[in-house]
């Protein structure tokens, strides 16, 4: 008997183990009840997941599976770390009435981060198709290699994003401070080719005019610094661009009327975080009767990466 319990003992403990490992598989991988596929579980910063699952046909008929889908994929839980690119894709097979959706994210930042929750309330109440994390790797892809981040990922030319005009004024002259138009926002030059953008103040944008760079023979030099590009017009009829996607940032290169490249940089978290500012301020506080707040002199701390 005692020799039984030597053997039976170990078994419960490996036991116990494949059922704890197989719990941190599925929270990793996502449920399996509603087939997720993921494109993949480990990508650049500048890369793309695509996503996709189905259920079966809706047992719900007033829940619309589109609208859910797509709210669920706006929520500032999601945009703090997923850019959605392009459309979320919802579609009901004609004859068997099964749903099937997909959709493309791309990573604001680093590190291992969860995939969105879906509810999958036309199948019922308390439904969710939980899709695992995928681990975004702190670098960029070129092709088949790996590059360092840039550091326009974190500033412009010496300076933070987001930093505050109060504090680029101790940098720059005031004949560099541009005032804003009706049709263009305030700005410093910071020198002949380089335009700091300023909204509500802050630094979040920037424009670069390199009129000896044309574009077609500079992009293989583009690419070495920023990696693959999101979007490459190379060749478009009307307006040439090439666009890359670096977590926060989005660069987009062009040519210039007048010859040359034209790039403008801009830093979408600044640029969020102002946006939600200036809605709690203009509009929840006057909606709720509140004195508008002043604007803030830094905006709200985000992820560099």
């Amino acid at each position: 008997m005692a020799d039984m319990q030597q053997y039976i003992s170990p078994l419960l403990v490996l036991a116990l183990f494949c059922v704890l490992q197989a719990s941190h598989l599925d929270a990793a991988q996502g449920s399996s009840r509603f087939r997720p596929q993921i494109s993949s579980r480990n990508i650049p910063l500048n890369g793309i997941v695509q996503v996709r699952f189905s259920t079966m046909p809706p047992q719900a008929e007033d829940v619309d599976p589109v609208t859910t889908v797509r709210n669920a994929l706006t929520t500032a839980s999601v945009r703090r770390d997923w850019r959605l690119h392009g459309e979320a894709t919802i579609e009901q097979h004609p004859r068997a009435r099964d749903i099937s959706v997909s959709f493309a994210l791309m990573p604001r930042r680093s590190g291992e981060i969860a995939l969105p929750t879906i509810p999958v309330s036309w199948m019922g109440r308390d439904q969710f198709a939980e899709l695992g994390t995928v681990v975004v790797e702190p670098a960029l892809r070129m092709g088949t290699e790996s590059l360092p981040l840039p550091s326009q990922i974190n500033h412009i030319a010496g300076h933070d994003w987001g930093t505050s005009a109060s504090d680029l004024a101790k940098t720059y002259p005031p004949h560099r401070f541009l005032e804003a138009g009706e049709t263009r926002p305030a700005s410093i030059q910071a020198n002949e080719h380089l335009q700091l953008v300023l909204r509500r103040d802050h630094l979040a944008e920037a424009w670069l005019n390199a009129r000896e760079v044309q574009l077609d023979a500079a992009l293989e030099h583009f690419i070495d610094r920023w990696g693959d590009p999101l979007v490459n017009e190379l060749h478009h009829p009307d307006e040439p661009h090439i666009i890359w996607q670096i977590g926060w940032l989005r660069i987009r290169a062009m040519s210039h009327p007048v010859g040359g490249t034209r790039i403008h940089l801009v830093h979408e978290g600044i640029a969020r975080q102002l946006v939600g500012s200036a809605v709690a301020s203009d509009v929840f506080a006057m909606l709720d009767g509140r004195t508008p707040r002043a604007r803030p002199e830094t905006p709200p701390e985000e992820d560099d990466q």
